[in-house]
């Protein structure tokens, strides 16, 4: 329903449509249409609710400033009592929790017409120099006394009616571009969570119809994620990296399975109520700030993904998420497996989801933790990583095919370290920027696989500088590893 189609009546009922109160000067005698619409009315217009008590909140569902008007129409839902005259506060829970201002109504409109006062109803208000407040779809209009939960829920239920019952997730230009990405996450989810049962359960053509729209729709929202200004993002403080989110359920009676780990983000606007969350002992909220080319974000991104392994990235809850080949494209995804950017996500997906439990304490975590085990030890039989080395003479660049060839009478020294049972363990990285990190100095590398080096030396990866390490591989480890395979 448009702005202008709210007050349309059957043609029986042989009443105007009215879109504002006349406000020109009028010839002596000649009523006003909003005083001949309250008599043409008066017969058929259900009495007046009476006053609600409680705190006044008016969900925006759509906005619109009429030609050659300096006010701004909305139809809203109403919860609560609003009357003409009333002074409201204003708030977008998509871009602060702070109110944003104040608006004055000058006029409260129901279905039957124009009427002093409304209650518990969708009302037409008219708000004096509302197009200069920037108020639009997802706003709300609220009394002082509306708490931060009631005007948070008033902001999602009018995102719910607007945008996914109303327009089933097709939006114009202007929507997208008005939208924040909170807007976006809240809309996702909303749809999600409201067409769950066909998603899972309906009509495979409904099922494809429905994830198309969500696909279009990520997109959106990964335009408008490496485009923010600053996004926050909780740290393994373990790991020292961004967390790594996975859910683990049993499939049948034996199988266990993981799905995807992604990191979490939020947005300045949550952050206030999504921080507290995160307990201290776990974790460490950092903030991460785009530059002025919004370049940062997207950088951060790539490294989420094609370094450590992040399947993809959640916007403010696990249910609204972006896969990683929005965020990355083929050719960057390609490039993890290049000698001259090599890099081994999944093998550091695991090893991060092992080192964030830790030793296990608990059956549960007994259980997730042999899982990630069994997937690290496949992707350490495939991993071809960077061993720092001292040479004799200067070693040649690796070539795109991956040979290194070393010069005659070359002689070469891993960088060691003294391992389990006075054993001496080779160091090796699975990124550049992890050996970068480790501040090994004065070395060259070659790129190895365990497999190459095990039996005469141990192998330690991701040694940190502060001799942390990221996993320990022994001969009979990676013994036991193969039976993964």
């Amino acid at each position: 329903m448009g702005i202008f189609d709210f007050f349309k009546k059957k043609k029986e009922d042989d009443v105007e449509a009215v879109t504002k109160p006349e406000e020109a000067t009028l010839p002596a005698g000649m009523k006003s249409i909003e005083e001949q619409m309250k008599e043409k009315t008066m017969a058929m217009a259900a009495p007046e609710e009476e006053e609600v008590a409680g705190p006044v909140l008016l969900g925006v569902l759509e906005a619109e400033v009429p030609k050659d008007c300096d006010f701004l129409v909305v139809i809203a839902s109403l919860r609560g009592t609003v009357a003409k005259g009333d002074v409201l506060s204003f708030s977008h829970s998509g871009t602060s929790s702070e109110v944003l201002g104040e608006a004055k109504v000058l006029a409260v409109g129901i279905e039957s017409g124009y009427v002093e006062k409304a209650s518990n109803t969708k009302v037409v208000l008219h708000i004096e120099d509302g197009k200069e407040l920037g108020i639009r779809p997802g706003y709300v209009l609220h009394s002082a006394d509306a708490t931060p939960s009631d005007i948070h829920n008033g902001y999602i239920t009018a995102l719910g009616e607007t945008f996914v019952s109303a327009k089933d997730l097709v939006l114009s230009e202007e929507d997208k571009e008005a939208l924040t990405l909170t807007d976006c996450a809240e809309i996702f989810r909303l749809y999600t969570w409201f067409h769950g049962k066909d998603m899972q359960t309906g009509p495979d053509t409904t099922k494809a119809e429905l994830m198309e729209k969500l696909r279009n729709f990520s997109s959106l929202m990964a335009e408008k994620l490496v485009a923010e200004e600053v996004l926050y993002c909780p740290y393994s403080k373990r790991t020292g990296k961004p967390y790594l989110f996975s859910r683990v359920a049993r499939q049948g009676e034996k199988d266990i399975v993981c799905s995807p780990p992604n990191i979490l983000v939020f947005t300045s606007a949550y952050h206030k109520t999504m921080a507290p969350h995160f307990d201290d002992d776990r974790f460490e909220v950092k903030e991460i700030l785009n530059d002025e080319n919004k370049k940062a974000l997207a950088k951060f991104f790539r490294e989420c993904i094609c370094l450590n392994g992040a399947a993809g990235v959640c916007i403010l809850s696990e249910q609204t998420g972006i896969p990683a080949n929005m965020l990355v494209t083929e050719e960057m995804l390609k490039e993890c497996a290049n000698y001259e950017t090599l890099s081994n996500p999944e093998l550091m997906r695991y090893i991060q989801l092992m080192e964030q439990i830790g030793r296990p304490q608990t059956s549960d975590e007994e259980t997730i933790y042999k899982l990630y085990y069994a997937y690290l030890s496949k992707a350490v039989m495939h991993a071809r990583l960077l061993v720092p080395v001292k040479a004799s003479k200067p070693l040649a660049k690796i070539v795109k095919e991956g040979k290194m060839p070393v010069p005659k009478d070359t002689k070469v020294a891993f960088y060691t370290m003294k391992g389990k049972a006075d054993k001496a363990a080779a160091c090796l990285y699975t990124d550049y920027e992890s050996m970068k990190e480790a501040n090994v100095s004065g070395c060259e590398y070659m790129v190895k696989s365990v497999a190459s080096l095990i039996g005469e030396l141990d192998c330690v990866l991701n040694l940190t500088k502060e001799g942390k390490s990221g996993c320990y591989i022994n001969t009979a480890m990676f013994e036991d590893m193969k039976k993964y395979e």
